[in-house]
């Protein structure tokens, strides 16, 4: 080969270098934009998927508004008819009370007027001592909703509706003196109204307090985010999408609707990633 034909060859080496390192640039590149991109396509699938679930949230908190707001006016009713009766013995507070029932679910609900002492007659005619002295203290709150147990049935739970009396209610001639009212709302009454349907036994329905402590769980298996405190529980998990457990935290305590994906590992150790939206229950009290 000549001195010419070694420049020629020397050129279409250098040439043929020139593309190999487009292309790999290129390919870099490629690269570096599908990463983006894929990023984009996954930010914008949660939040398709986290508004359509913050929807389904908002039905059932506006479900749970109607029923504590109704629940609240059942309590307010019971008291104007107790009170426009007089009443001489604690057979005829029972009496009274079971009429109560034709302004309540009578097969779902029950009415206990308690008194000072912390003793209650109730509307299915039942008399006895009520243990949750601590909420007929004076420092408790005027209104107090929660799930229990009530003493004549602890084989249900019960959403309470506790309310202190600005007038205690004055009975018998033995100076009897109500100065609270319970409403007991069997909790299967809102099991069905506040599930969210379209689901499947993919999905899960707490009631919680600002603080995240669980008043209500509608689960379809063990050891799903069992906790007694759902922001306690949360902050043990990966989040994906939707900001930090400090912003959802802060969400909750607000009253704000928020949504956010978390990735969550199972007992078997599969790793999953799920979709939890929060929306805000209005009438508390």
């Amino acid at each position: 080969m000549d001195v010419q034909d070694k420049k020629s060859g020397k050129r279409d080496d250098g040439m043929k270098g020139i593309p190999v390192a487009f292309v790999v640039v290129a390919v870099a590149i490629l690269i570096a934009v599908s990463i983006v991109y894929f990023s984009f396509l996954d930010e914008q699938l949660f939040r398709e998927r986290s508004n359509h679930i913050v929807e389904f949230a908002d039905k059932a908190s506006e479900i749970v508004d109607g029923v504590i707001a109704y629940s609240w006016q059942q309590v307010l009713v019971c008291e104007n008819v107790i009170r426009t009766e007089e009443i001489a013995s604690e057979e005829e507070m029972l009496t009274v009370l079971t009429s109560t029932s034709d302004f309540i679910n009578e097969q779902n609900s029950i009415v206990l007027a308690i008194d000072r002492s912390g003793k209650y007659y109730s509307s299915d005619e039942n008399i006895g001592c009520f243990q949750q002295t601590e909420l007929l203290a004076a420092q408790a709150g005027e209104k107090q909703m929660f799930v229990s147990e009530i003493p004549l049935n602890t084989e249900s739970s019960y959403f309470i509706f506790l309310k202190r009396l600005e007038r205690p209610i004055f009975f018998g001639t033995d100076s009897g003196e109500i100065t609270h009212l319970v409403l007991a709302v069997d909790i299967e009454e809102m099991r069905e109204k506040i599930a969210v349907n379209g689901f499947g036994d993919q999905c899960y329905t707490y009631l919680v307090n600002k603080d995240g402590r669980r008043l209500y769980k509608h689960t379809y298996a063990n050891h799903f985010i069992e906790g007694q405190n759902i922001l306690h529980a949360f902050e043990g998990y990966k989040i994906v999408h939707g900001g930090s457990y400090e912003e959802f935290k802060y969400a909750l305590e607000q009253g704000y609707n928020t949504a956010l994906e978390f990735a969550y590992t199972e007992e078997d150790r599969k790793g999953q990633k799920w979709f939890v939206a929060s929306a805000a229950v209005a009438a508390q009290n």
